[in-house]
């Protein structure tokens, strides 16, 4: 059921994500986000708990589109009040829960979160500064 979930999720975040950052850009914060899942996983819990799987990307996923919405809105507060990034946030919050349950690595899915979070605002304002730009030199 967990790699169900996984798949399922994996399709709907990447339908969004891609296009958000352009394929490039979606592939490194899946990637990176596997890896910072992993490696705080292994790290810091129990090793018959360490992460395997996607369920750190997947959560980074889920950072790096609260890292466009707050570059967006520019606050955590404007994140809260668009309609996508309320229910972002309280899916989000769902999968936090699940997280708890035994068998299931919080870490990892933690791991990857705030590494897409980090990459989110980052490429976003990015991009923002490569528009500013255009938009002077036209």
């Amino acid at each position: 059921m967990h790699i169900l979930m996984n798949m399922y999720s994996l399709f709907i975040l990447g339908k969004l994500v891609e296009p958000i950052y352009g394929t490039k850009r979606y592939l490194l914060i899946y990637f990176v986000s596997l890896l910072g899942g992993s490696a705080l996983s292994l790290t810091l819990s129990d090793p018959s708990l360490a992460m395997e799987g996607a369920s750190g990307a997947i959560f980074g996923l889920f950072g790096a589109l609260l890292g466009y919405l707050f570059s967006r809105t520019g606050s955590w507060q404007g994140v809260w009040s668009t309609p996508y990034g309320r229910q972002l946030i309280i899916v989000l919050g769902i999968n936090v829960f699940i997280s708890l349950a035994p068998g299931i690595s919080l870490l990892g899915h933690l791991g990857g979160f705030f590494p897409g979070v980090l990459l989110g605002i980052y490429f976003e304002r990015a991009a923002s500064r490569r528009e500013s730009i255009y938009d002077v030199a036209t």
